[in-house]
């Protein structure tokens, strides 16, 4: 579940970097307040990527696509 928006919908799929924590209706996905790509800092406090397809914008509460990123490293 994200606990973030996404307003204005991308022309490519974006990949944002997330917390995921435990939520009264499960697992929430939190976003890093910087994603900028020289920001490194955001990577190695998160624990996943929140995929958001092109052309799409997302309310808190809506559900999103996350991808580990212990996953990534299996």
């Amino acid at each position: 579940q994200a606990d973030f928006a996404v307003t204005r919908p991308g022309d490519r799929q974006e990949y944002l970097r997330v917390t995921l924590e435990n939520g009264v209706q499960g697992l929430r996905a939190v976003r890093h307040a910087n994603q900028s790509s020289g920001v490194l800092s955001s990577v190695s406090q998160s624990n996943a990527l929140a995929v958001i397809p092109p052309g799409t914008t997302l309310a808190p509460g809506d559900s999103v696509e996350v991808i580990p990123l212990d996953f990534l490293v299996r």
